[in-house]
């Protein structure tokens, strides 16, 4: 068993012990403007911030160990941890407690609905607690405080326990998993750095690359059914500038709602570069490798390759053409510094937070039903997406009153991962059961939303109409999505 004095022993001197020095960290203030009454987050407020970055930050944390020179465990530990998402602040403390227990002991911090843990031979202190946001939603989380920094150590040798070493510890905070209402790991945008200055050296400049664009122009071809981009860009690593077009084919796309990289069509320079469009949600991905000499005579070029994700301003458009005329910079990412993006959307509205804290229903925004065909038109407001599927088969001697595939007519939404409808004639009424994947919070664990309706009468005339959700349950653990766009937290 590893003893205290082996992790603190360089920072003891032997003077009689003082009290806690408050507030040595400052993530943030708890003294500040920022935790008063006035401040509290709103209920959404707070479901945001326990979807997006859940954690509890540790104030005043200090550890008194009892003749931990002579090998002694026992001892008190205290702190003070304010939730993030709540601004609740928990006093947490245990006193005569080993230190290095072998079984699996939790201590209550003033609330229960916080509990900690700490464990002398990995010197780590776990935690794991329980809020609420309102009275629909209640977030259970755990995290990790690996290895606390001990700022100081003070020695009484006269305590009446004996050697009593007290260690004061810089304050952090504890990022949370959730566990509760789904188990995901939220992971915070990981955005490009861009640095305030720009080297002189290519070779520099290509670890934060940057690119600039001018003159997008997209053109869609009805009787083709295919687009045209074409646009300059110029790569301020090696400060070249490559004209690019390329055709697209609708009917090439592929059906799960992806885009592949396409080559650049007249690339010029000494670069290689792909385009990725994607017109529907304005991003415009470019991949790129290009090489650098920076004038040094003898010494041998180096190679980079880089990817970026445009999100110009909305294009002007007119008739069946967009452009951007004015030039839009957008720093990248160096190979093998591309995080793992997120296929749904992260900003408002979540795809995540919408489907399990504001969807209570449907919008059936059209419906038909003619020559044993069925068509509608359906709005998702949990993930923000459309469904329009036509020319269902339908059969009123098998299918009325029968659940039915939703997915076997002329064409199938990519956000669509399940669709079924139970329709009965003699009634007019209509259910359905969606499903969909949301992977905006945690893109390496996308979540499986199943939401059944209730059987809802339909109503004459074109009006849209509420179709409420009787059962919305999910799976976890579907790992990374196999469908969709890439969306850089967009």
């Amino acid at each position: 068993m590893k003893s205290l004095a082996i992790f603190l022993g360089v920072f003891t001197s032997h003077v009689a012990a003082s009290g806690v020095l408050r507030h040595r960290q400052y993530w943030p203030d708890p003294s500040s403007n920022d935790h008063n009454n006035n401040d509290i987050p709103t209920p959404q407020e707070c479901i945001e911030i326990s979807f997006t970055e859940p954690a509890w930050g540790i104030y005043d944390p200090a550890l008194t160990s009892v003749n931990a020179s002579s090998g002694g465990t026992q001892g008190d530990i205290r702190f003070l941890a304010i939730n993030s998402a709540t601004r609740v602040e928990t006093t947490c403390r245990a006193q005569n407690i080993e230190l290095d227990p072998t079984t699996d002991i939790w201590h209550n911090c003033s609330s229960s609905d916080l509990q900690f843990q700490f464990i002398l031979s990995s010197f780590q202190l776990k935690l794991r607690g329980t809020w609420s946001c309102n009275s629909s939603l209640t977030f259970s989380g755990y995290g990790n405080w690996q290895e606390p920094i001990v700022q100081g150590c003070l020695d009484d040798w006269d305590a009446p326990r004996g050697q009593e070493t007290l260690c004061i510890m810089g304050g952090s905070h504890v990022a949370a998993s959730l566990s509760q209402p789904l188990p995901i790991t939220p992971q915070a945008p990981y955005l490009p750095f861009t640095p305030t200055e720009r080297s002189w050296r290519c070779v520099d400049r290509s670890w934060d690359p940057e690119w600039q664009l001018n003159n997008l122009t997209y053109t869609y071809t009805p009787t083709k059914d295919s687009y045209t981009i074409s646009l300059n860009i110029t790569n301020l690593s090696p400060e070249t500038t490559t004209l690019c077009s390329a055709t697209i084919l609708t009917s090439s796309l592929p059906k799960n709602g992806s885009y592949s990289w396409i080559p650049c069509n007249f690339a010029n320079g000494t670069t290689a570069l792909s385009i990725l469009p994607e017109p529907e949600y304005n991003i415009l991905g470019l991949h790129e490798s290009w090489s650098c000499w920076d004038g040094v005579e003898g010494v041998e070029a180096a190679n980079y390759t880089g990817i970026v994700f445009f999100t110009p301003p909305k294009l002007s458009c007119v008739d069946n053409s967009c452009f951007l005329a004015s030039p839009h910079n957008q720093t990248g990412y160096a190979d093998g510094f591309t995080p793992h993006m997120p296929h749904t959307s992260y900003w408002k509205p979540s795809c995540t937070i919408s489907s399990i804290s504001e969807l209570s229903a449907f919008t059936l925004n059209s419906y038909s039903l003619s020559d044993n065909k069925l068509n509608f038109s359906l709005r998702n407001p949990g993930s923000g997406d459309s469904y329009t599927l036509t020319n269902i088969p339908f059969s009123t001697t098998t299918a009325d009153g029968q659940w039915q595939s939703c997915l076997s007519g002329d064409t199938t939404p990519w956000q669509l991962v399940g669709c079924k409808y139970l329709l009965e004639e003699d009634t007019k009424s209509i259910q359905f059961e969606i499903q969909w994947y949301c992977d905006d919070r945690d893109p390496s664990n996308a979540i499986l939303f199943t939401a059944t309706t209730a059987q809802t009468q339909l109503l004459s005339g074109s009006e849209p109409m509420t179709i409420p959700i009787s059962n919305l349950t999910f799976k976890e653990n579907q790992g990374i999505m196999d469908r969709g766009p890439t969306l850089p937290w967009i």
